[in-house]
């Protein structure tokens, strides 16, 4: 009978199979083969076994990288060190990709302006990319005054990534009462304003159906009077509000959004 032959035990002592509650060498000259119940893993090997285990979990688990910002500058910090990605010192609002390729982020005018109003030219607020080694650095968008709420570009505040990473939702200022959604599509290189919101979640860790829908707050009023700031389910690819989430306060909204993604 023709069998599959490997070196012997004392060559390669981890060739071993599973016998029950104990191991049998693969064949090949030999030992004669211990019986079921026998320990023929030592434990000192098993413990060095495990050490080399422990350390490539340790190596496996390093933090992922974050961005910050440092003295109005972009900062990228991966496992403890810190790497300055711009140096205008105007520089706010900063995001990672999901892909961590590049970050987007906030640059301050030029010139100051009316800090309640968008500015146009050198007054204007600017959405910027950089790629994570610093390199790249291009503007995305210019902010502008715009005659209508809807229209106005500035701040570019609480942006949010589509898990793909190919749309960019951010807020701006927009009616007395709300802000403005806008998003900026990478591959069209364009903006177009979305619907009136105040917050915003990407739901990129969802599934199914849900996956990259948008948890929006607004403002709206009940029949007899007075008003509410609830969070509402919004699907932009349909322009459609789903269904209310209910009221959700600023420092419980990332545990809320994991309940709505489980």
């Amino acid at each position: 009978m023709n069998i599959l032959r490997i070196k012997p035990e004392e060559e390669y002592p981890s060739t071993l199979i599973a016998f029950g509650s104990g191991y049998l060498p693969l064949a090949g000259p030999q030992k004669s083969a211990p019986m079921p119940g026998a320990n023929t893993l030592k434990e000192p090997r098993m413990i060095r076994v495990l050490a080399v285990l422990v350390l490539l979990a340790a190596g496996s688990a390093q933090a992922a990288p974050r961005v910050l910002i440092e003295a109005g500058n972009v900062v990228v910090e991966n496992d403890g060190a810190k790497k300055p990605l711009t140096k205008s010192g105007r520089d706010s609002e900063a995001a990672l990709s999901p892909d961590g390729r590049f970050v987007v982020f906030t640059r301050g005018p030029a010139k100051k302006g009316n800090d309640d109003e968008c500015g146009n030219g050198d007054a204007a607020e600017l959405l910027m990319r950089v790629n994570a080694d610093g390199s790249g650095e291009t503007v995305l968008l210019r902010g502008r005054e715009g005659k209508k709420p809807e229209e106005r570009l500035c701040g570019f505040t609480n942006k949010q990534f589509t898990s793909d990473g190919r749309l960019l939702y951010f807020l701006t200022p927009g009616w007395a009462t709300s802000g403005a959604l806008h998003v900026y599509d990478f591959n069209a290189k364009a903006e177009r304003f979305v619907v009136d919101a105040s917050g915003l979640v990407v739901l990129s860790a969802c599934k199914k159906e849900h996956k990259d829908r948008v948890a929006i707050q607004r403002h709206k009023y009940f029949v007899f009077g007075g008003s509410y700031d609830w969070y509402w389910l919004y699907d932009p690819r349909t322009k459609k509000e789903i269904g209310p989430l209910g009221e959700v306060d600023d420092k419980d909204l990332a545990k809320q959004t994991e309940q709505w993604c489980a």
